[in-house]
């Protein structure tokens, strides 16, 4: 949870190293992102090993955590 997802910049970076940034200060006052994200820059990637999910609070006045996170 997170209040003013607008503050946030979410980025994944595949098991090759391959980095996407998913979203970048979308969502003003919004609380919390709830949605699904598709990229076609892993394609031709192999989707096994370590993943990671970095998220970046732009602003630092506000606070949250990353209780849920899924993947397909």
């Amino acid at each position: 949870t997170h209040t003013w997802s607008g503050d946030l910049v979410l980025t994944l970076t595949s098991a090759q190293g391959s980095e996407v940034t998913l979203q970048s200060n979308q969502g003003g006052s919004d609380d919390d992102i709830v949605k699904t994200f598709t990229s076609s820059a892993f394609n031709g990637e192999v989707a096994t090993g370590d993943w990671t999910l970095h998220v970046v609070d732009t602003a630092g006045a506000d606070f949250g955590d990353d209780t849920v996170l899924k993947s397909n």
